[in-house]
């Protein structure tokens, strides 16, 4: 008797546990732990977090139209970033200032670009900093053009074909070459453009290796997710999704994840409550269909033991 009181008392003190445990352990993470510990490192920049992903770190991480790579070599390791789709131009980062959000990009490959408008994906996104100017190079232009009328070139190819991209201090006194060239737009640092106007830089290949400034602004959705403790991320269906340690939602995490005082939109709320739902009667279940195994066990054992056989004197 002492025997099976023993085991219904370790079995009430499992299914306790159980109960107790399950619905956190069940309960989605949503990324949340995922997205704080895989930062992305890599060459001079380091511990990069959200609008980022690539490298390890998760898609809904970031942005998904901001993908960071780290490539490596002999001469060592940099990161680059991918501005949309794969197809695009990958650009080289050369410094990130994640505190002020600013980010120093140069396009791989600089001494001899695409024949596209670079400034085009970036603008979608990012900010151009107040020291960034976008110059015009005209190309495609006729084969008797006068290179001397310009300050200088860079080639650019456009599929297999190859152009040279000339660059003039002065493009309104070289209106009358848009009729006959194509033309694109490429951002550069102005003190390094004054610079080569002035003589003081040798080429314009160059000015453009030194790259350009973006800024990269969170937007309110994100602020408001950040100020309920949760961190931004996206999905599959929204370009933002704000990942908590209790789940996710459009907008920010509940009261409990932070003890603040925001509130989620009602869809938000009872998807959560749903989801709260789903995992307690799963619990339940689990915890009915252990008990149930652990009954039967006990059942079997008492009928194995031994019927014990009193004299009677």
């Amino acid at each position: 008797m002492f025997y099976l009181m023993s085991s219904v008392g370790d079995l009430t003190v499992t299914i306790f546990i159980i109960i107790l445990v399950l619905p956190s352990s069940m309960g989605i993470d949503s990324g949340y732990r995922t997205c704080t510990s895989s930062l992305f490192s890599c060459g001079n920049v380091s511990n990069v977090g959200y609008p980022f992903w690539g490298d390890g770190r998760p898609r809904y991480c970031g942005l998904p139209a901001l993908q960071l790579q780290c490539l490596h070599s002999e001469k060592g390791e940099w990161p680059t970033l991918t501005i949309g789709s794969k197809d695009e131009a990958p650009y080289n980062v050369l410094s990130m200032k994640q505190f002020d959000s600013y980010i120093t990009l140069e396009l791989q490959g600089f001494q001899n670009i695409p024949c596209t408008s670079h400034n085009k994906n970036i603008s979608d996104i990012f900010k151009f900093s107040s020291s960034v100017e976008n110059i015009k190079l005209l190309y495609n232009c006729p084969s008797d053009i006068d290179a001397h009328n310009f300050n200088g070139s860079v080639p650019c190819n456009q599929g297999d074909t190859e152009y040279q991209a000339y660059y003039g201090s002065n493009m309104s006194a070289l209106k009358d070459y848009a009729s006959y060239c194509s033309s694109i737009e490429v951002p550069v640092f102005r003190n390094e453009l004054d610079l080569y106007n002035k003589g003081e830089v040798q080429s314009l290949a160059e000015v453009l290796s030194q790259g350009f400034e973006v800024n990269y602004e969170y937007s309110p959705e994100c602020l408001g997710c950040k100020n309920s403790g949760g961190i931004c991320g996206s999905s599959n269906v929204s370009e933002f999704v704000c990942l908590c340690k209790n789940g996710s939602s459009d907008y920010a995490c509940q009261k409990q994840d932070t003890g603040s005082n925001f509130r989620l939109p009602k869809n938000s709320r009872a998807s959560n409550k749903s989801r709260r739902l789903i995992i307690l009667v799963g619990s339940a279940c689990l915890a009915l269909g252990i008990s149930m195994l652990l009954l039967v066990k006990l059942c079997r054992l008492r009928k194995r033991r031994p019927t014990r056989k009193f004299a009677v004197f």
